[in-house]
């Protein structure tokens, strides 16, 4: 009988967590499709943009088109990139690959194709390539995250120390104390942005020369 109970309870719990997880099932579905919908209006909207004519674009024409494409790669183009972005052969790959490695990439001087902004080192052979530059980024990442770790080591045992936190509001003496502690805070909040942004880019050099080599492809 306890047995028989004890499995009711269970098929009692099972079904109250379905019943719980329907309606949430349910909103995550409506908005994956409404997304959908909203990116298709999106896309709409950006081929009655682009209808006109693209090489003497208006200003409205130029907004509406920068506006569209950032929201819907979430990354800021602007028109000039859109319109040298849509002549790729496969213009999504394209859109894709530069929203990864549009840091290292700038429109060439005539506004008709894209290359490197600088030189980066690319060895590469039959079987694998080697970007130094990501080597870089981790070196910069590691190096920035250790001082920003230091320095706010070093701001809260100026915190720590008793006599500085009871004479704070105090004491006008200890302002220079206050002082030292608020810059070894935003320094290291500086530190740690900066390594972040570093790890964020690595890879973004490979994706670049793949673009490089697409765009060699596309616009001949």
């Amino acid at each position: 009988m306890q047995n028989l109970l004890s499995g009711d309870v269970s098929w009692l719990n099972a079904s109250a967590v379905i019943l719980l997880m329907l309606p949430i099932v349910k909103l995550l579905s409506s908005l994956y499709f409404e997304k959908h919908k909203i990116n298709l209006k999106k896309l709409e909207i950006a081929q009655s943009v682009l209808s006109g004519n693209l090489n003497k674009p208006s200003i409205k024409q130029r907004y509406l088109t920068e506006q569209i494409f950032t929201s819907i790669y979430k990354y800021r183009f602007s028109y000039n990139e859109i319109n040298v972005l849509l002549k790729y052969i496969n213009p999504s790959q394209a859109f894709d690959l530069y929203v990864k490695a549009g840091h290292f990439l700038e429109l060439s001087n005539k506004m008709n194709s894209f290359r490197l902004n600088k030189h980066y080192w690319h060895i590469s052979t039959r079987y694998f390539s080697v970007y130094p530059h990501n080597w870089y980024l981790m070196l910069r990442y590691f190096v920035c995250g250790f001082i920003g770790v230091i320095v706010w080591i070093m701001g809260f045992n100026l915190l720590s120390k008793n006599d500085f936190v009871n004479g704070l509001f105090n004491d006008w003496g200890y302002m220079p104390v206050c002082y030292w502690v608020f810059l070894a805070f935003v320094g290291g909040i500086g530190f740690f942005a900066f390594a972040f942004k570093s790890i964020a880019l690595v890879g973004g050099i490979n994706k670049a020369f793949t673009f490089i080599d697409m765009s060699d492809k596309s616009l001949k």
